[in-house]
């Protein structure tokens, strides 16, 4: 059981990873086009690349910048090896 959450989390992580389909784009009416421009003038600080995609379940309105991207998992598969680490 020591190793359950650990390779729970790790087992989360890589599903995660999977290369999926391409998601349809959002209608237009749907967008918020604000909420982009501010996710991109953040997105521009940030020295590397960058992937967000937010839906507000309610309204249904939608905001991404380089969601279809693929990015590499290096930094992020270290989080479940140091939870293991811990426990």
């Amino acid at each position: 059981m020591r190793w359950g959450r650990g390779a729970l989390a790790l087992a989360l992580l890589l599903a995660g990873c999977a290369p999926r389909a391409p998601v349809p784009p959002e209608p237009a009416a749907r967008r918020d086009t604000q909420l982009e421009a501010r996710l991109r003038e953040l997105a521009g600080r940030v020295d590397g690349d960058v992937g967000i995609y937010v839906h507000h379940l309610r309204s249904g309105r939608s905001a991404e910048l380089n969601a279809d991207e693929l990015f590499p998992t290096a930094s992020m598969i270290k989080v479940p090896i140091m939870l293991a680490t811990y426990q």
